[in-house]
């Protein structure tokens, strides 16, 4: 299992637009063969942050949907939207585990 998790941080005022670009990644996302979970939250104390967390099957994956056209509307969106930070760690794990 994989995970990706980090944050997007956008200029003042682009808020209404980012909103429209994560509900449309994670909607296509979410339908991915080996998507296991795709999330976009606002931080609550860091206006204009936007955290994601996102799990994955396996690394192929994960390469199938940073080559989907979804990914690439979005990287195209996230720059029209003036994104000015994207922090993104990819971690393996060996599975989850309930606590």
């Amino acid at each position: 299992m994989l995970l990706v998790i980090g944050h997007l941080r956008f200029p003042a005022g682009a808020r209404a637009g980012v909103l429209a670009a994560l509900a449309e990644i994670t909607r296509e996302t979410r339908a991915e063969p080996g998507c296991l979970f795709y999330d976009f939250a606002e931080d609550v104390l860091e206006p204009d942050c936007f955290r994601v967390s996102e799990g994955w099957r396996d690394a192929e994956a994960l390469r199938g949907h940073w080559a989907s056209a979804h990914m690439d509307r979005f990287r195209a969106a996230r720059e029209a939207l003036g994104m000015s930070e994207r922090v993104v760690t990819l971690y393996e794990t060996a599975g989850p585990t309930e606590i």
